[in-house]
């Protein structure tokens, strides 16, 4: 005959499967940041929170030089709760109320899940400002859809060693207009005198029945 465990029973093996998930937490951010840096050390007062069953987990900033005037936040996030929730914004206290944009506008946090943020395949969040360098320490804002928010002070590092790859990516580079900035005008340039502004190609050209082709 099966016999139900006790509650107090149930309540410790709920407790340990979340300590073994954030134990993975921390185990996975210190081991991508190498085994000499500094990020090994798990440093709670300034770079770990938690919220209502959510656990982050050092945290840090990134920037590369490389890059200017964009941050990376990079970190876990423990899940730890009964229920998923879902990362709906972070903020940067030093980067003149900038916000950061979240991959897909939020992220997600299954219950009992690691949810790696930065690095390859995992999602981003990255920051544009021109505030926070090298050193600084910054305070950092996790709000949650049912959690709420948590704070925690994050120390700000280039990518480079085990940070490579975690840092800010450049912004996609634009198609260039087909019309080449030193284009001789052509004959057909007559026919644009009316032409907008932006049409940069033709501006204060003179109609010539002598342009050259």
């Amino acid at each position: 005959m099966s016999r139900s465990l006790p509650a107090s029973t149930s309540l410790r093996r709920a407790g340990a499967a979340a300590a073994l998930v954030i134990a993975a937490a921390v185990s996975a951010s210190a081991c991508g940041a190498g085994s000499d840096a500094a990020t090994s050390q798990v440093r709670p007062d300034n770079a770990t929170a938690d919220l209502n069953g959510i656990h982050v987990a050092n945290i840090q900033l990134v920037v590369d030089q490389n890059v200017p005037g964009k941050v990376a936040v990079t970190g876990s996030i423990v899940n730890g709760s009964k229920s998923a929730d879902t990362l709906t914004g972070i903020s940067i206290s030093g980067a003149s109320g900038a916000p950061v944009k979240l991959s897909g506008g939020s992220i997600a946090t299954p219950k009992q899940q690691l949810v790696r943020i930065g690095g390859k395949g995992n999602p981003s969040a990255i920051a544009t400002t021109d505030t926070v360098t090298e050193g600084d320490f910054e305070k950092v804002t996790f709000t949650f859809q049912n959690a709420g928010s948590v704070s925690l002070n994050a120390g700000t590092k280039y990518a480079t060693g085990g940070l490579a790859g975690e840092g800010p990516t450049a912004a996609p580079t634009h198609a260039a207009s087909t019309a080449s900035p030193g284009a001789t005008p052509t004959g057909s340039a007559t026919a644009t005198a009316g032409a907008t502004s932006g049409a940069t190609a033709t501006a204060g050209a003179t109609p010539s029945s002598t342009a050259t082709r």
